[in-house]
């Protein structure tokens, strides 16, 4: 095998990869009825973690993430020296931090990452549509961001990046296969999943319209329009959507807040999140410089809600500084010219699927779809740049 063959294949092996590392975790939500969340997701991570070192065996980890992990990790540790912050934080954030850390280091190939992320949003859906039905139930908002990666991946086969390639099957039958798939996930994402969900899947349709494929203006303008008239009649539509699910015997949680949000405002809706932004803020204030004791958030209340307040929290203004600074540039590198459609779409699901969850919800230390974005981010010249190994067969 030639040199330039060589690199070709290793660039989509880790785009393969790549994209087992997305849907590692809605990928075994069926299995986590019966084995343990911590052992599923651990052992999937050593395999995708070995078979990245595997297939980079001749490359070395990149230094500039490598850096980025270890200053944040003796950060921690001082802390924990410092105000007895909880040594389970830095554990964590290693266990989570360090798999993305090393597979991100390398080259991979764009295309493949989408071309195996829609395949793998099939399998997921078949995997977990009956989920909500069968059954021990799963936890609202563990399928929501389940589900979710399958609502992405085919809106990308259907109105983003579609595949010219010829297949075996009907264009047109594809097209009818893949909108029944859509609405049906899509549909299952908003009765079953968190409204966090269907808010991550919304924000990736805007920034693929307005950013990615903002050239079309008839047709994003037509979306815009239907968006703002649903908007306009949404109580009703959240009325007919409920007395839906009600006749087919399904109790819908987002829905519901949707409709208590309408009703009552947005403090009575939003689940005491308002009160853990100001007791955030207050605690800020409180501890400016290298933030308050870190602890590990195990019962899900106690941690902010938000990307820039958990930061602020947990270390300090600077760091909330950085965090709102890094989430700039993601969105410059989705409006710059810089990228091609293809690496703009890999930003853009990891920046949906990671910082606009982390704005509502979940912890920014134990979230591996957000380091992954960083060392996408912070290293995206070489990771989507020509590779060259000069290392013999």
């Amino acid at each position: 095998m030639d040199i330039i063959s060589r690199n070709i294949t290793l660039l989509r092996k880790n785009g393969i990869v790549v994209s087992l590392f997305l849907f590692q975790y809605s990928l075994l939500i069926p299995l986590m009825r019966y084995i343990s969340t911590s052992l599923l997701i651990g052992v999937s991570g050593i395999v995708l973690l070995a078979a990245t070192i595997f297939i980079n065996r001749r490359l070395i980890v990149n230094l500039r993430i490598a850096l980025v992990i270890a200053v944040l990790s003796v950060i921690m540790l001082v802390k924990i020296v410092y105000d007895q912050s909880d040594p389970k934080v830095l554990l964590n954030f290693l266990m989570i931090s360090v798999p993305p850390a090393i597979i991100f280091s390398y080259k991979f190939d764009a295309d493949t990452f989408i071309a195996w992320g829609k395949k793998l949003s099939i399998i997921n859906f078949l995997l977990l549509f009956m989920t909500p039905f069968i059954g021990r139930r799963v936890a609202y908002m563990r399928f929501g961001y389940g589900m979710l990666l399958t609502v992405i991946f085919v809106y990308i086969s259907m109105f983003s990046i579609k595949d010219e390639r010829k297949t075996l099957v009907n264009k047109g039958t594809q097209n009818v296969f893949l909108m029944i798939i859509f609405i049906i996930s899509l549909v299952e994402t908003i009765i079953y999943g968190s409204r966090g969900a269907l808010i991550v899947v919304l924000t990736f349709i805007a920034i693929d319209r307005l950013f990615i494929h903002g050239k079309n203006l008839a047709k994003n303008l037509t979306l815009i329009i239907v968006g703002f008239v649903a908007l306009i009649n949404l109580e009703s539509i959240l009325n007919g959507l409920i007395w839906l699910s009600n006749r087919a015997g399904v109790n819908s949680y987002a829905l519901k807040k949707y409709q208590y949000q309408l009703i009552y405002g947005l403090e009575e809706a939003s689940s005491g999140r308002t009160r853990i932004y100001s007791t955030a803020l207050e605690t800020i204030k409180e501890y400016p410089i290298f933030g308050a004791k870190m602890i590990t958030y195990d019962d899900g209340t106690l941690y902010a809600h938000n990307l820039f307040l958990q930061a602020g929290r947990d270390l300090g203004v600077l760091a909330a500084v950085i965090s709102i600074i890094f989430v700039i540039y993601c969105v410059y590198l989705l409006v710059t010219k810089k990228l091609d459609v293809n690496k703009k779409v890999v930003i853009s699901v990891f920046f949906c699927v990671s910082v606009i969850r982390l704005m509502m919800s979940s912890n920014l230390w134990e979230r591996p779809e957000f380091w992954a974005l960083v060392c996408i981010v912070l290293n995206y010249r070489t990771i989507f740049g020509k590779l060259e190994i000069t290392a013999s067969v």
